[in-house]
């Protein structure tokens, strides 16, 4: 991994355990990582100490999101974008040397998910979990990893949409605005475009 890389990824780590600590100093405390003045915050031992941290809380609680303020039933699904934007955060963090037992958890969850993308053909939200299974398929060229993503992928190019990219109308039950099935919002092509490579 290269050392630009690796800076980004804890310059990540630190800028969200800056932004937490602002919301709850008993975060910080409880941490115990950055205690005032007797650890310096861009130490990358430290920083790997509270990303390997986060990483762990994040795993162990990866079905309790009562932290969330008005959960709905779509953020619990675990093909879904939140926690997709989890799993391409802990793809990077197992990266780095020593961080193995992510891949490991990833590699996990991604069975436990049956290589599936989401319940929505064209959303965008449900094709961001595909990046996970491209990463283990680039490891193990194991064509089952990334069956879906091709068959889901292959509908959506044969349907062609060709509909407005404008949020006009009212939503459709399991698809969202029309523009959704285009990808109208910006967020979609963090989503769904890497799941192209299959």
């Amino acid at each position: 991994m290269n050392a630009i890389r690796l800076h980004g990824c804890r310059l990540l780590v630190v800028s969200c355990v800056v932004a937490a600590s602002a919301l709850s100093a008993a975060t910080v405390s409880d941490v115990g990582l950055l205690s005032q003045g007797t650890t310096d915050s861009f130490d990358p031992a430290t920083i790997e100490a509270i990303g390997d941290k986060v990483a762990d809380w994040q795993l162990a609680n990866l079905d309790d999101l009562s932290y969330i303020r008005n959960l709905r039933d779509e953020d619990t699904y675990r093909r879904g974008w939140q926690h997709a934007a989890l799993y391409v955060g802990l793809m990077n963090w197992a990266a780095l040397p020593g961080n193995e037992k992510y891949d490991r958890a990833l590699r996990e969850i991604s069975e436990d998910n049956q290589w599936q993308l989401g319940r929505r053909l064209f959303h965008g939200d449900d094709h961001a979990v595909g990046q996970l299974y491209l990463h283990f398929y680039e490891q193990e060229k194991d064509s089952g990893m990334v069956a879906h993503i091709i068959q889901q992928f292959n509908q959506i190019l044969v349907a062609n949409p060709g509909d407005t990219l404008e949020f006009l109308g009212d939503p459709s039950p399991g698809v969202g605005w029309v523009c959704q099935l285009r990808w109208c919002w910006c967020d979609a092509l963090f989503m769904s475009p890497p799941d192209l490579d299959a």
